[in-house]
Formats: structure tokens, C-alpha cells, sequence
């Protein structure tokens, strides 16, 4: 029995519609898997066609992912083509659909007529050919597939989808896959369900904005994360509020396909998969066994029948869960109320004194119990807050408030665990319930806490007037609390909202006063938090050593981590990462801790979204300008419905990309978006203004250094990267040099937290050698480069090893200039192709000729480079240019030898920069 095949049919079918979101979700890493591999295969020319194997459940993507795959190739022609249900005993059904329209009726060499097809859709450019549900295909038309991959040409990629779970060797299209993987090479992707997180991603995709945690909770449960069942529920929404997704009915198509399913049962398969429905996502043998009242013999042969029929899969040892959510979300509701009442209370009673509340907990609100579920509730919320589980302690919460909406302690974990997720919305409403049920009852203990989650929540949703109104509160009950432990947690947290408000000296000053108090009382916790706080405001200073606030932030974040404290340290280890660059051996392991704690903490933004975005920070230090494109793409699906400063930090990423490529109309589109007063961290937006303009040639620049403000930048990390960008656009653009260091240097060394001596001496040599006063510049830049400070990216000690050799050439060393740059060209450089590379071999060749003439692209390469710019493939450049692909492929790879690059998208931004092309336009989001 096939489970569920009309839900995957109607998704898959070639020609069908493939989703509501207009992005995909989850799906980066498998796409860009896909798109090189496809790239490679139409460049490489091979033996024989490439093979790529897609897999996975109905209705988890694959079509969508192929479609998007596809639509990034639009010079490529596709053949496509699917297997239906039933096709196993119809020879050359599928094969017949391939031809159907091109060639009728089906002739005798269909093998000849296939390969005709495919040559005249594709041309002599290659082409991809799309075969999607293989595990229904016929044996006949298999036997077709197998044959054209031993005969057809090298430039063909051939994409395969099926499910696994109806795959198998017996079958002809199990028996093709292992054919190919004995012959040749086969490239596999698996695609898994969606996760919790990405499921509010993809609802956040459809609906234009953040689903509430209760809702994307919800409708991860019913789905199961599979994103077709989603999105049908979406539909049979129709215009209504996301929050309807809880509640809303299935729609038609679904409901036939789980009918189907549940058709032909016995009274006692009906019962257990009943009991199943109603006990949780998974059921124990033991719990099933005490509401079903059936013996263990009884028991074990029904479920057994039901993992048989596949509606049921055993999880572990005497653990059951159901094979599609969407079932036991169907089977529970065609429950009658009575029925579920009595499963419930069954339930219930079978748990007993069970340590797992959050069941009891379940069954008691099902059961009616509503007191008890209260109690329950409650319990279970704290407990799942302690153990990560921030998901379903807001749901337990925000379940227990509708019965009690005044309930203080639901209140608290309601703002907590938003706070944990993400939803900073619905934190601060809840705080703000709080706060007024607070001062009503007059308990200024309670107002105190409530008010500490009130400034958190408006300052991640930079809700700046209620934010400092908190703030001033929590002050005034600092004189009218008790010494004791609420008035230490309300120090504590005046210190953090300094400290996050970038206000570090009233930050130290209110921490140091929170230890002191913790250590008289022993409050070992808040201790720790004091500590972490005061660390992070100690690296925000003016002419702070940093080294030494790095070590007491680690120091704090490594207790709290002892002590189980999980999101205090993910706050503490991200803080640091402020400190410590993110590239070296030292900032990659606080990143695995910080992830580790982030997850265990159940602080979801930050294990997801801002753990990518580490990605992208680690790939700019390593100086992989490709590795920053692919971490971009995977940041791309957690920012797309972002806004305010998480929105700006995006945007700010790609236009950082753009300006590398020297992307003048791109770094223009992108500056325009940018906000003032959202900028932050290192996005500095008049640095941005200064290095667009610079790129443009824009003869503004000098009023826009004169206008220069005291700059604030968040992360000490990267300050020197971003003061040689600024200075070098500042120089390159031809203002006077010292006019350049003294603007600059004026404006830095007053207002920003990093220390004189590792600012200064940068601008000072980056001045003075483009003064001509080399002799001075060149003693400090090879410290610079010999011993660099660990901050610097690869790419940005490149530029400077470019900028020293130019020094030691004008004072006659010119066997330390040619030793500097093959360091730059062939180290640094080598995996970031850009301006930087272009201005180290343009004087590489003006000192020994490097790269030419071998390494100077012939006048047919850089035709044909223009032409890769244009997007075209190795098949239509040699239309053009009247040559043959192999020709044209054989070119390209020259190019990418020549000019030490590793891939087309490399070429055309080169061909771009040094204006062989024209900008091709994009989408402003990527």
C-alpha cells in the first residue's frame, strides 16, 4: 500500500503548481549542491551524463527544488518528464509522456527517437533532462534511461526524484538506481522535513510576516514539517489570520487521501490507532496498553497490523509514533468530543505521578480538568523552559493563560520563552500584562520582575520610549526593594540595558554594584550574570584592553555555562565573538559553544539565524569570497522576513559582497535601502557611503570625509578591517593623503572602543605611502603583515602585502616586492577575486611581466569571458562566436587558470569589474 501518494501527486506532477512561499525554505545547501554540480557538468564536457538522484517523502520539495535549480539556468534547455501511479505494468508509459507531443505514435527504436528528442531540445549546449517519480517507473522505460546514460553525450545532467520509502531493488526503478551507481558516478541529496524553526519560516514567507510561536508550534505538529501539507493548510485558509492554521479542516484533497488511509481497519486496529491519536506525537506500549485496556499478546498484533499498513512506525523499543502527521491530526479530530474526553482521562490516569507534566498536563486540558491543567500546566512550562524546550513551554503557557489570563507565573514564562524564540512582539506583551497586574497588586518584587523582561522585550524590538521608561523604573524600585535577591536581579538588569544600549560606563558601574551585592548574599547565579554583563560593557570603551575584557567575558561565560545557565551563555560566548575574531582557531570553538549553548537554552534566533550569520563572519576572515556567498544563501532563508537592524545587517552583508566585486550600480541599489540610525554593529553607514562613492568616482567624496561623524561600531573585531576600507577609498579616490589621516584619524581616536595603538599606525603607513613618504610607510606595514593582528581578514592583509610591496618598490627593493606579492596573489588572494587580487597582479606584471604573456587573457578569452558575464553557457558562447563548445569550454577553463579563479560566477564578476560587461541585473536580496 502506498502511503499518501495522491498528497505527493498533486505537488509533483511536471506542470503542477510548487508552492506558496516565493522563497524555499531549508533547502540552500541542496540547491547549491545541485546548481554546481549542473555547472560543472555543462562546463566539464565528461564521458558520460551526470547523474543526480533527489529524494525524499511526498510532498517535502522535490519539484520545487528542481524548478528553482532550473530557473537559475535560463539559457539551458530542460526535457522533462514523470512517472505515474501505476505505470510499473504499463511498458513505456513514461518514455511515452517524454515523447508525447514530439514524436507519435511510440516508434520501434524508442531508444533512437528518445536521444533525437533530447538532441534537438538541447542543442549542442547540453542540457538537462528531469525525470521525476523514478519509484513508479516502468521496467520498459527504465531499461531506456539506462541505456542513454552509456550513449549520450557528457554535457547532459540527468535529474532523478523518487521516495525512498517506495523504492526499493525489486522494483525497476531501485533496479536503474543501482545500475548507474555500478557504472558511474551518482550524486545523491536527501530532503529531510522541515524543521520548527523553518516552519515559521515558510509561514513568514507566505503570509509577509512572523507567524506567532503558538502558530508555527501548531502547525509543526499537524504537518509534521512536510511544506506541501502546509501550504494546503494555508490554502484552505484562504485570506484568513494565520492563527486560523490551528484549527482549520482540512482541505478536501487531504481529507480523501487520509480517508483513504484509514479505510478497511478493524474495530481493534480503529481503537489503538485512536488511542495513538490522542496519547501524543509518540505513544509508549505500556500507556497504549492502559487506555486501549487490551492484554500484551492483543496489543502487539495490532500494532504490528498497523506498522504493516504503514500507518504506524515504531520509533524505538515499545515507542509508536504515527508515519504522517497529518493522520493522527485527522483521526483525532473525527473523534467525537465524548470520545476524546474519555481517551483523555484514560490517558491521564495511566500517567499518574509521571515526572513528564507536560503530558498530564495535555490530557488534563482534553479531559475537561481544567483546574488541574492549570497546575499542570504551569509546572510544565517551567520545567520545559529549564530543559530548552522554549517552543513548548510558550505553548503550555499561553494554553493555561486562556483559562487563567491573570495567572502572574504564566505571564513570566510567556515573555521568557518569546524572548527565547524570537517573538520579541509577543514578549513584550506579555511583560506589559504583567507589569500591570504587577503594579495593581502593588508587590514591588513582582513589578521588578516584570518590568526587567518589559526593557528587554522593547529593546529587541527597538521600542526605545517604553525601553528608557523601564529603565527609569527599575532604578526608583532599586531604593524601594528589600536587600536581597529581587533587588540584585533588578542591578543586573539595569547593567545589561546599559550594556546593550551601548552605554558601558553606567553599564560597569551598576554591574560592579550587582556583584558586590551577589557575592554578600551568596546568590551564585546572579553573580555570574553581573560578571557577564560588566565583561561586555569593559570591551566597549574607549581604549579598553581588549584582551583582558575578552578574558574576563570568557571567564564569566564559561561559569555560567557550568552552572547550566544556557542562555546567559549564548549571550555571554555571542558578546565575546565581539572580542575574539570568529576566523581564528580561538573564535571557532566559542562558536560551537556558543551553538551548544544556544540550543540548549531553547534560544531558537539565536542557534539558527544568528549562528548563520557566524558563517558568513567566518568565511570573510578566511578570505573565501565563495564560502561568504554560500553562507550568504543560507542567511538569506532565516533574514528574509526580516526587518529593522536585522533587515540592515543583510543588506549591509551583500552590499559588502558587491563592493568587493566593484559593483557600482549594485553597491548603489544596496546603499539606498540602507536606514540611518538602523545601522550597527560594523555597519557603518557613512564608511559605505564613502567606499560606494569612491567606486563610482563620485566627486562628492571629499564633502562627504569633511561631514565625517564620530562613528559608533559595535564589534571590536572588525574595526581594522573597516578603517583600511574607508581609508583605502579615501586614498584610491585621490583625495590629499594627510588631509585623509588627519580627518580620520581625528574623528576615530575620539569616539570609538578599541585602542589607539592598533588604529593609528594602519592609517598612518596606509597615508604616508600613498604621500610617497615610502621609506616611512614601509617599516610599519611589514609589521603589519608579518605579524598581523588577528582580526584582519586574509583578503585585507592581502591589500596591505599589496601596498608594502608598492613602498619597497619605490625605495629600490624589488625582490621584496615581487616576494611580497606572490604572497598576496597566490595566499591571501587566492580565493578572493576581486579588486584587491586585481590591483596585486597589476603590479606584479608592471614589475616582472607575472601572468603575462601566458597569464593576460588572449582577445578570444576575454570575448568569451564577456560572454560568461552575459550568463551564457559554453553551447551558446560557441553559437556566438562560431566555434564549438569544446572550444568555448576549453576557453573558459584557460580563464579560470589564468586568472586563478574557480568558478563562472568568479569570471563575470571579474569581466564586470574591469568593465568587459555590463552589470547583470539582480534581485535586490541576493
Amino acid at each position: 500500500m502506498m502511503a499518501l501518494d495522491a498528497v505527493g501527486n498533486l505537488g509533483e506532477v511536471s506542470g503542477a503548481r510548487v508552492g506558496l512561499s516565493p522563497v524555499m525554505i531549508g533547502r540552500s545547501a541542496a540547491f547549491e549542491q545541485l546548481v554546481d554540480l549542473i555547472d560543472d557538468s555543462l562546463a566539464g564536457c565528461g564521458e558520460l551524463p551526470t547523474v543526480a538522484l533527489i529524494s525524499g517523502e511526498a510532498g517535502i520539495g522535490k519539484t520545487r527544488l528542481t524548478r528553482e535549480v532550473v530557473a537559475g539556468f535560463p539559457a539551458v534547455a530542460m526535457v522533462s518528464a514523470g512517472a505515474d501511479p501505476g505505470d510499473v505494468t504499463r511498458p513505456f508509459a513514461m518514455i511515452g509522456r517524454l515523447l508525447r507531443g514530439r514524436v507519435a505514435p511510440l516508434p520501434e527504436d524508442v531508444d533512437t527517437a528518445v536521444a533525437a528528442v533530447i538532441v534537438a531540445t538541447t542543442g549542442p549546449a547540453g542540457g538537462i533532462v528531469v525525470i521525476e517519480d523514478l519509484h513508479w517507473i516502468d521496467a520498459e522505460s527504465a531499461s531506456v534511461l539506462d541505456r542513454l546514460t552509456q550513449t549520450m553525450r557528457g554535457d547532459l545532467v540527468l535529474v532523478l526524484t523518487y521516495r525512498p520509502e517506495e523504492l526499493s531493488r525489486r522494483l525497476p526503478g531501485g533496479d536503474l538506481i543501482l545500475r548507474l551507481e555500478r557504472r558511474q558516478r551518482v550524486d545523491r541529496l536527501h530532503l529531510d522535513r522541515l524543521s520548527r524553526p523553518e516552519v515559521g519560516l515558510l509561514l513568514g514567507a507566505v503570509f509577509g510576516r512572523p507567524p506567532s510561536p503558538a502558530v508555527v508550534d501548531a502547525i509543526h505538529e499537524r504537518t509534521g514539517g512536510n511544506p506541501f501539507v502546509i501550504e494546503e493548510l494555508v490554502r484552505s485558509c484562504g485570506d484568513s489570520c494565520p492563527d486560523d492554521l490551528t484549527t482549520v479542516s482540512l482541505p478536501w484533497s487531504l481529507a480523501e487521501v487520509v480517508a483513504g488511509q484509514l479505510e478497511g481497519l478493524s474495530a481493534g486496529q480503529r481503537q489503538v490507532i485512536e488511542a495513538a491519536a490522542i496519547c501524543g506525537a509518540s505513544s509508549s506500549f505500556d500507556l497504549l496498553a492502559a487506555v486501549v485496556g487490551m492484554t500484551e499478546d492483543e496489543l502487539v498484533e495490532v500494532l504490528r497490523s498497523l506498522v504493516e499498513r504503514e500507518l504506524l512506525v515504531e520509533l524505538d523499543d515499545d515507542d509508536f509514533t504515527f508515519r504522517h502527521a497529518l493522520v493522527r491530526d485527522a483521526v483525532a479530530q473525527q473523534l467525537l468530543g465524548r470520545q476524546r474526553r474519555r481517551l483523555h482521562e484514560r490517558a491521564l490516569d495511566a500517567l499518574g505521578e509521571s515526572p513528564d507534566l507536560a503530558s498530564r498536563a495535555r490530557h488534563a486540558l482534553g479531559a475537561g480538568r481544567f483546574d488541574d491543567f492549570v497546575d499542570l500546566a504551569r509546572r510544565a512550562a517551567r520545567q520545559a523552559l529549564a530543559q530548552g524546550s522554549s517552543f513548548q513551554a510558550l505553548r503550555l503557557a499561553a494554553d493555561a493563560l486562556r483559562e487563567e489570563p491573570d495567572d502572574v507565573g504564566l505571564l513570566a514564562v510567556v515573555a521568557e520563552a518569546s524572548w527565547l524564540v524570537g517573538a520579541g512582539a509577543d514578549a513584550a506583551g506579555a511583560a506589559e500584562r504583567w507589569c500591570a497586574l504587577a503594579r495593581r497588586s502593588g508587590e514591588l518584587g513582582e513589578e521588578a520582575a516584570a518590568t526587567r523582561w518589559s526593557v528587554r522585550a522593547s529593546y529587541e524590538e527597538n521600542d526605545e520610549p517604553t525601553r528608557e521608561r523601564g529603565l527609569v523604573r527599575l532604578v526608583e524600585l532599586t531604593e524601594l526593594l528589600d536587600d536581597g535577591e529581587t533587588r540584585v536581579a533588578t542591578l543586573v538588569a539595569i547593567a545589561q540595558t546599559y550594556m546593550l544600549t551601548h552605554r558601558p560606563g553606567e553599564a560597569i558601574e551598576w554591574a560592579e554594584r550587582a556583584i558586590e551585592a551577589a557575592e554578600r548574599h551568596d546568590l551564585a547565579e546572579l553573580l555570574v550574570q553581573a560578571r557577564v554583563e560588566r565583561a561586555s560593557a569593559l570591551g566597549m570603551l574607549p581604549g579598553a584592553n581588549s584582551a583582558a575584557a575578552a578574558d574576563e567575558l570568557a571567564a564569566a561565560s564559561a561559569d555560567a555555562e557550568a552552572l547550566g545557565m544556557w542562555a546567559l551563555a549564548a549571550r555571554g560566548f555571542n558578546n565575546l565573538l565581539g572580542l575574539v575574531p570568529v576566523h581564528t582557531v580561538a573564535g571557532r570553538g566559542i562558536v560551537e559553544r556558543f551553538r551548544n549553548a544556544a540550543r540548549r537554552a531553547g534560544y531558537d534566533w539565536m542557534s539558527t539565524a544568528v549562528s548563520v550569520l557566524r558563517e558568513v563572519e567566518i568565511a570573510y576572515g578566511d578570505g573565501d569570497l565563495a564560502a561568504v556567498r554560500r553562507a550568504m544563501a543560507r542567511a538569506a532563508e532565516w533574514w528574509q522576513v526580516a526587518s529593522g537592524k536585522r533587515g540592515m545587517w543583510m543588506t549591509s552583508m551583500w552590499l559588502e559582497i558587491a563592493l568587493e566585486e566593484g559593483r557600482v550600480a549594485r553597491s548603489k541599489e544596496l546603499l539606498a535601502v540602507l536606514e540611518p540610525g538602523l545601522c550597527f554593529g560594523n555597519v557603518w553607514l557613512e564608511q559605505f557611503e564613502i567606499r560606494v562613492a569612491s567606486l563610482a568616482g563620485d566627486a562628492s567624496i571629499g564633502d562627504l570625509l569633511d561631514s565625517l561623524t564620530t562613528p559608533h561600531i559595535e564589534d571590536d573585531v572588525w574595526v581594522l578591517r573597516e578603517v583600511w576600507n574607508l581609508v583605502d577609498a579615501l586614498l584610491v579616490a585621490g583625495l590629499d593623503p594627510d588631509h585623509v589621516g588627519r580627518q580620520v584619524l581625528g574623528k576615530l581616536l575620539d569616539g570609538v572602543p578599541w585602542t589607539v595603538e592598533r588604529v593609528e599606525p594602519m592609517v598612518t603607513a596606509m597615508v604616508a605611502a600613498a604621500a610617497g613618504r615610502e621609506a616611512e610607510a614601509v617599516e610599519t606595514l611589514r609589521q603589519l603583515v608579518d605579524e598581523p593582528d588577528p582580526s584582519l581578514g586574509r583578503h585585507v592583509i592581502g591589500a596591505l602585502r599589496t601596498t608594502l610591496a608598492g613602498s619597497l618598490l619605490a625605495i629600490g627593493d624589488r625582490a621584496g616586492a615581487l616576494h611580497q606579492l606572490d604572497l598576496a596573489i597566490d595566499g591571501d588572494l587566492a580565493k578572493w577575486p576581486g579588486w584587491r587580487r586585481d590591483r596585486a597582479e597589476a603590479l606584479s606584471r608592471r614589475l616582472v611581466g607575472r601572468l603575462a604573456p601566458e597569464g593576460e587573457l588572449t582577445g578570444r578569452e576575454r570575448d568569451v569571458a564577456a560572454l560568461v558575464a552575459e550568463g551564457l553557457t559554453n553551447g551558446q558562447i560557441a553559437k556566438r562566436l562560431y566555434i564549438s563548445p569544446k572550444t568555448a569550454a576549453v576557453h573558459v577553463s584557460n580563464i579560470l587558470m589564468k586568472l586563478a579563479m574557480s568558478n563562472r560566477a568568479e569570471i563575470a564578476a571579474w569581466a564586470v569589474r574591469t568593465g568587459l560587461a555590463g552589470e547583470p541585473r539582480q534581485p535586490l536580496a541576493s
